[in-house]
């Protein structure tokens, strides 16, 4: 599971844009505390914040034009555990053949040295999901093989932006929930009372929420507040 993790958001940091942070979700509410993984600063992590596992590290070699993925929080060529390169993801840094593992091409993920239909493993489409980015960065579907059908959609991933845009669409998206979890009466008090408590975690100049730290407190400032409003509706 984790070598399908790496594979896909590496292919999405590298087709998306170098250094952008990337989000990998298991559906299109993006709800923040459900994502499965993300690359930030070239890390790769487990769960949406800097405090989960770190699976792997994210090395661009402009040199030779390729990605090499380190084994944990490491830059040691020791540690080189796969190498995306021309498209392709390979084992180690190795420069057989036998060793390609996937191959990328026009939004699909092929199986080996291959770009046959026969062999296509997964699909990227991209695709409009339930509560829109504020910032506009694009969000794909990861489909079983070639599959159109929302049951054969594995996960949701895409860019994630600013992390200040991040935390508004992240309030939005409480603010919706919120909404739809309590009486009809209570839906537009309810949401003002969300809107009003985010103010203070939320609230921040963009550039403050770069420290780690502050971004965590943000968060779970963030859902202390859906959890207080709807409990004190119910």
């Amino acid at each position: 599971m984790r070598f399908i993790l790496a594979t896909f958001l590496t292919l999405c940091t590298w087709t998306l844009g170098w250094g952008q942070r990337v989000h990998l979700f298991p559906d299109d509410q993006l709800v923040l505390r459900d994502m499965i993984a993300h690359v930030e600063n070239n890390v790769v992590r487990l769960g949406a914040t800097w405090s989960d596992e770190v699976v792997f590290t994210l090395q661009d070699d402009g040199m030779w034009d390729e990605v090499h993925l380190h084994r944990g929080f490491s830059s040691s060529a020791l540690d080189i555990a796969y190498t995306v390169r021309e498209g392709q993801l390979v084992l180690g840094n190795t420069h057989f053949s036998d060793g390609i593992l996937f191959t990328f091409s026009e939004g699909q993920i092929f199986m080996g040295d291959s770009t046959f239909p026969m062999d296509v493993v997964y699909t990227l489409r991209e695709e409009r999901p339930a509560f829109p980015s504020r910032s506009g960065a694009p969000t794909f579907g990861v489909y079983k093989e070639d599959s159109r059908a929302w049951t054969g959609r594995v996960a949701v991933g895409g860019g994630g932006g600013k992390r200040k845009k991040l935390l508004l669409d992240m309030g939005a998206q409480m603010e919706a929930e919120v909404r739809k979890g309590v009486a009809e009466e209570m839906a537009d008090e309810a949401a003002s009372l969300v809107r009003a408590g985010l103010e203070a975690p939320l609230g921040a100049a963009a550039e403050d929420y770069n420290s780690d730290v502050r971004f965590q407190a943000a968060v779970g400032g963030a859902l202390t507040v859906k959890r207080a409003v709807t409990l004190a509706a119910k």
